[in-house]
């Protein structure tokens, strides 16, 4: 079928091509297994408002639904909000600064660096601006906080 000089040619590329899916299908088991790795998968159904107004954004929610990015994307720099809902408090919302979530419809992250957990070392520390408490509210499809900029976001799903 192929010139045997093609098939040597070939043969280096199929052996990487199947030793890349290999590790690809092994980071993928491994991380199915691992609790300290969790996949966000982005809800196309979701729906940010802005002092109730839609808006332009997307919601990436994890398997269990008690972690999520809310991404607002009507601003000039993007900004994503880490937001944790837990049933015996109100919530926690942290601004993730300059990470933003990435637009593919499936991330991971594990908690070897967490993306909205900055840590600083308190010696070159910069003031922080003042930012309004975000007074997070949660239902069973939406999580409603105020943001940075002091406006009330609505994430749903």
């Amino acid at each position: 079928m192929f010139p045997a000089r093609a098939r040597k040619a070939l043969k280096p590329g199929v052996i990487l091509a199947v030793l890349l899916l290999g590790l690809l299908e092994t980071l993928i088991v491994y991380s199915a297994f691992d609790p300290y790795f969790t996949w966000y998968f982005r809800d196309f159904h979701s729906r940010i408002i802005v002092d109730g107004k839609p808006s332009q954004g997307r919601v990436h929610r994890d398997h269990s639904g008690r972690s999520l990015f809310a991404t607002r994307t009507d601003l000039h720099e993007p900004m994503t909000y880490m937001i944790i809902i837990a049933p015996e408090t109100r919530g926690h919302v942290w601004s993730c600064g300059d990470w933003v979530a990435p637009r593919f419809p499936i991330f991971g992250i594990g908690d070897v660096n967490p993306p909205c957990w900055i840590f600083s070392n308190p010696s070159d520390a910069k003031p922080e601006p003042v930012h309004p408490p975000p007074n997070p509210v949660t239902g069973s499809n939406f999580v409603e906080f105020t943001a940075y900029d002091g406006r009330r976001v609505r994430a749903s799903w």
